[in-house]
This record gives C-alpha cells, sequence and structure tokens, in this order.
C-alpha cells in the first residue's frame, strides 16, 4: 500500500509520524512523510523519504514564543498564524504530491489533507496524540484554562465552539 503521511507542525507532531513510518515500511507499505522542511534530517537519518514544503516551523514558533506566553488573545493570534501558513501550504503542496497514493494520514496542525484527500477520492485518517483535540464535555480545549463548574465538570462547550470560529476564520 502506498501511504502519505503529512504531520505539520513542530517535533512532537512529526516525530511520531516518522516513526510509524519505520513501522509501515518494515512491514514493506511504500511510504512517504510530507511536512515542515525542518525534520528531512531525521527521516533520512532513518532512511525514510520526507518531502520537505513550506517554511520552517522551528523558525516560526521561536518568531513567535512570546504570543505563546503573552496570554490566550495573543497566543490564539499566534496560532491563526500558523494555521494560515499550514493551509497556504498544504494546498500548494499536497495536491499533485498524493496523486497515487491509497492513504493520507495526518497529524498536527494538519487542515488541508483532509479536503486533498476528498478531492483525489483518497481515504483519510487523523492520528491525534492529545485529548486537547477532541471535542469533549470532559476536556478543555488547548489555551483555554480549566474552570470548575458544579459537580467537578468543567466549562469546555464554550471554549470548544469559540475554537470552532478561531478554526473557521483561520480556513476562509
Amino acid at each position: 500500500m502506498k501511504i502519505l503521511l503529512a504531520p505539520f507542525g513542530s517535533r512532537g507532531d512529526v516525530h511520531p509520524m516518522i516513526a510509524l513510518a519505520e513501522r509501515l515500511d518494515r512491514e514493506g507499505h511504500e511510504v512517504l512523510i510530507a511536512g515542515p522542511p525542518d525534520y528531512v534530517a531525521a527521516a533520512e537519518r532513518r532512511r525514510l523519504r520526507y518531502h520537505g514544503y513550506g517554511d520552517s516551523i522551528e523558525k516560526f514558533l521561536a518568531d513567535t514564543a512570546a504570543d505563546y506566553a503573552g496570554g490566550a488573545r495573543r497566543a490564539h493570534r499566534a496560532l491563526n498564524r500558523a494555521i494560515e501558513m499550514a493551509i497556504d501550504n498544504e494546498f500548494a503542496e499536497l495536491p499533485a504530491l498524493a496523486r497515487g497514493f491509497d492513504l493520507i494520514v495526518g497529524a498536527g496542525v494538519q487542515l488541508g489533507a483532509p479536503s486533498v484527500a476528498e478531492l483525489l477520492g483518497i481515504p483519510y485518517r487523523y492520528v491525534v496524540y492529545c485529548t486537547a483535540l477532541l471535542n469533549s464535555p470532559q476536556v478543555t480545549p488547548m489555551l483555554f484554562p480549566r474552570v470548575p463548574c458544579r459537580g467537578g465538570a468543567f466549562r469546555s462547550r464554550g471554549g470548544w465552539s469559540c475554537g470552532a470560529t478561531t478554526f473557521r476564520r483561520a480556513s476562509t
């Protein structure tokens, strides 16, 4: 099976996919990883194929580090910039790259690959490493404080609603 692993994000988003690629390769699958250019060397050290595209995520994170420590509003603005960068790069690279693959697997801040998979008629799966990415009444979304309510529950519905608005704005 030809599998395109398409993570987008920092090392914590990409390296688990490199490990998955190693296993899939050992099992006889043809694997290509497509992600930020920062991790080409990590994949090549493991003799894996890696197509780096877009701008350096490490440089972006270094340039916006103060935003992530500057409160929720600044963090959301920085996250929106990362999302915009990701979407632009993903739609520029992935449609041509994914042709001929049997499966696309995304991870991290991968927002373009589901649309690319739909466009090309390729099945798509998404790997979640962090429960803060799952819409749930028990889990507060990333970048939102956990505010306790009666009965030990947390106010997460408003956070998920705000997060959905943030992602919709970034993708239009």
